[in-house]
């Protein structure tokens, strides 16, 4: 299955014209980006479709680094008071 198969899979053609020249215009994302669904336009009458199927998207892994905390000099903070 190729690319092309799976976007005719999403939409097959505009629900304003019924033309079938229709090219991928960006991503729509969800309010906390944790999904997004492909946004399409149709070439012959310039309308904007959304496909219905939603691609998860996968958040970036959390590494976490242990580093040590900065020296302070406590006496140099006692004695300026």
């Amino acid at each position: 299955m190729t690319k092309k198969d799976i976007v005719k899979k999403e939409i097959d053609k505009c629900r304003r014209c019924g033309s079938q020249h229709l090219t991928k215009w960006g991503w729509v994302y969800s309010n906390m980006k944790s999904t997004k669904r492909q946004k399409f336009k149709c070439q012959d009458c310039g309308f904007k479709v959304i496909s219905r199927i939603k691609h998860v998207i996968t958040p970036m892994p959390f590494k976490y680094q242990d580093q040590p905390l900065p020296k302070q000099n406590w006496t140099a903070i006692i004695l300026a008071r």
